[in-house]
């Protein structure tokens, strides 16, 4: 492919974006519903963080892989293909329903939801390696904002009308939505052209486990890439707290009702929302790294004024809040982008996936690690230490960016210096 996509692929991949975030709703209403329905069977912590592990564990395990059969496959046919698999496993369940009850029930239904995550290890990547391979080179930034932002949509809508179905059906006839969404992402598939990149300097007869560690490679000769996946590594990590303790956050260190909580979540989702949007609006940003680094840097600043939130100043947290959710969509677009226009399309399904494997390694770890440090330290304190030590890894990684350039520039330098003597 060019550095531009063809004009008329821009008008298929909107019949393809459109399926997809049905199909992405569907998967978010049975999701919730799976865990809704082991919560109110098991009444039990421990099953429930189990039932989540075995699905997220999958994902981490096979995403790597992913990425290699990603970039060896004809692209819309895996996703015809796990699109139909995740179908059928919601359909394997409402054929079960009469056995979903005791211990037996709960072990189907998260096996069933482990093998889910296994098709969702090659979703994710498969559709963003679509992306750049559709879309011209000069509208990916807005794009990839526009879909950050209806990907935010989506989260907001579906765990609601997956409450609204749930209080009205039983769960097998709630299942059916991601029958009626996939039938939908499928018709979009079916009619549109997915764009095959040229393999280049591969041989027919190359073989799995070589293009498996060519990923690892082509990741470690791009030095940008690799500290920006050490970088993202370690924010995912330090950003957990806020994800397992926010709640209580609110509820128990500022004594906040259901309300007050849903207040600054709203304003959580308006503030990532807004983010989206200028993605979306803005034509061109002129340094992608820099951008990076300074949403990033706007992330840990509103984490430590979140440290040191007022008692129950609901409108302060909210507010904070909003801030640091308007620069997640920057900071995630910005860096989608700049993978899409320096690694090669043929080669995207790789490095992406090892991204988001390594990326996502860090949730459980950092989720567990928040659970025994919770016990003993404030959560004021742990926002404060994990704000203070985002903004030292950035400063590191941001430096050392520069002195690799920098020593870059002078290679070239003496280059052309000895060419021309």
């Amino acid at each position: 492919m060019s550095d531009s996509a063809p004009h008329n692929y821009f008008r298929y991949y909107f019949y393809f974006w459109s399926g997809q975030l049905s199909s992405l709703l569907g998967s978010i209403v049975v999701q919730f519903a799976i865990i809704w329905w082991i919560t109110v069977e098991t009444q039990s912590v421990l099953v429930l963080s189990f039932s989540s592990f075995l699905y997220f564990l999958p994902q981490v395990l096979f995403t790597p892989i992913a990425g290699v059969v990603i970039d060896r496959w004809d692209r819309k046919k895996l996703i015809i293909l796990v699109d139909s698999s995740q179908a059928i496993l919601t359909f394997i369940l409402i054929l079960l329903n009469n056995l979903l009850s005791g211990i037996v029930g709960i072990l189907l239904i998260i096996s069933i939801n482990s093998f889910r995550g296994v098709c969702q290890a090659f979703h994710f990547p498969a559709i963003n390696a679509v992306i750049p391979t559709m879309i011209p080179k000069e509208k990916l930034s807005r794009v990839n904002g526009l879909n950050s932002t209806l990907n935010q949509v989506i989260q907001i809508i579906g765990p609601t009308l997956a409450s609204i179905l749930l209080v009205t059906f039983p769960l097998h006839y709630v299942l059916y939505i991601d029958i009626l969404t996939f039938l939908i992402a499928f018709t979009s598939l079916i009619i549109i052209k997915i764009p095959i990149p040229e393999r280049k300097n591969r041989s027919k007869k190359s073989k799995f486990y070589d293009e498996f560690q060519q990923g690892f490679k082509i990741v470690k000769d791009m030095p940008i890439i690799l500290m920006l996946i050490v970088l993202f590594m370690g924010l995912n990590f330090l950003l957990q707290p806020i994800s397992v303790l926010f709640s209580y956050f609110v509820n128990v260190t500022h004594k906040g009702s259901v309300l007050d909580y849903a207040f600054i979540m709203t304003l959580f989702q308006f503030g990532f929302f807004m983010g989206g949007m200028l993605m979306t609006i803005k034509k061109q940003w002129k340094n992608n790294i820099n951008s990076i680094f300074f949403s990033i840097a706007f992330v840990m600043i509103g984490y430590f004024f979140l440290s040191l939130s007022p008692k129950s100043a609901y409108l302060y947290i909210g507010v904070v809040f909003a801030f640091m959710g308007f620069n997640i969509p920057i900071t995630n677009s910005l860096f989608q982008t700049l993978l899409q226009t320096r690694v090669p399309h043929e080669k995207f399904g790789r490095v992406f996936s090892i991204y988001v494997a390594f990326s996502w390694l860090m949730s459980p770890l950092g989720k567990l690690t928040v659970g025994f440090i919770g016990e003993v330290i404030s959560i004021e304190h742990i926002f404060l230490f994990c704000s203070f030590i985002g903004i030292g890894l950035l400063t590191t990684i941001y430096y050392a960016l520069r002195l690799k350039q920098k020593k870059e520039d002078l290679a070239i330098i003496l280059t052309e210096s000895s060419i021309n003597n």
